[in-house]
């Protein structure tokens, strides 16, 4: 399943986060812990070897959270205009170099790599690459500017409650906006995507989420009622 990885890569631009198996257990746990006192039945109890119902319940939660911010995140996430302009200029250099060097090769270098190596073919093949690589700097340039890191966690955060919010809706917690810090009153549905944005890396404040849920409640189709067994 999905240890966290780095939040930026090599060359600083953004990445959502990657979990090993036992970094994804870890944090099932934690969402477990967070959510247990938010369980709709606190009068559930675990009937062995089964989990408590509560665990199974924040689970579920957090997997489906987690599936739509990895969707949304891979469908927004790209390089930005200049990094893709300083990739594509250094591709090309490189490759204008390789074929100078393989077109001006000495003769006793050639002889040392052998006859089997087509070095001549190699040449050519890069200098049928190069007018490619030199016409994606016209495409790059046709480019919508990239999302910002921030922009597509919002978006992310839309799509995770849009998820999330029926299936809390079918188990009784309302989609409430409620946050009112004065007096320490903040719905459930704001305490629980939070708890779960948090440990996906979704860091927003309540009132953000607030914002969230209103933005994300006309686009929820409504839940079926859960069968009870």
């Amino acid at each position: 399943m999905p240890t966290a990885r780095a939040k930026y890569d090599g060359n600083k631009t953004w990445k959502y986060r990657v979990y090993d198996e036992t970094g994804w257990n870890e944090l099932t746990v934690r969402v477990q812990e967070k959510l247990r006192p938010l369980y709709p039945d606190q009068n559930a109890t675990a009937a062995p070897p089964f989990e408590h119902p509560a665990d199974t319940w924040a689970t579920e939660l957090l997997n489906k959270a987690h599936d739509a911010i990895s969707d949304m995140q891979s469908r927004w996430r790209r390089l930005t205009n200049e990094q893709l302009r300083k990739e594509q200029a250094g591709v090309l250099k490189r490759l204008k170099k390789a074929d100078e060097c393989l077109s001006n090769l000495s003769d006793d270098l050639a002889n040392i790599v052998g006859r089997n190596v087509d070095v001549v073919g190699c040449s050519e093949e890069i200098r049928k690459l190069i007018p490619g690589i030199e016409a994606a700097s016209a495409k790059i340039a046709k480019l919508a500017k990239a999302k910002r890191k921030q922009d597509v966690e919002n978006v992310a955060a839309i799509y995770m409650a849009v998820r999330i919010l029926p299936m809390l809706m079918r188990d009784g917690i309302t989609a409430s906006a409620t946050v009112n810090e004065s007096y320490g009153r903040i719905s459930n549905a704001i305490k629980i995507l939070k708890f779960i944005g948090d440990a996906l890396g979704i860091k927003l404040g309540e009132e953000t989420w607030k914002k969230v849920i209103l933005e994300a409640k006309p686009l929820i189709v409504q839940p079926l009622p859960r069968i009870k067994k």
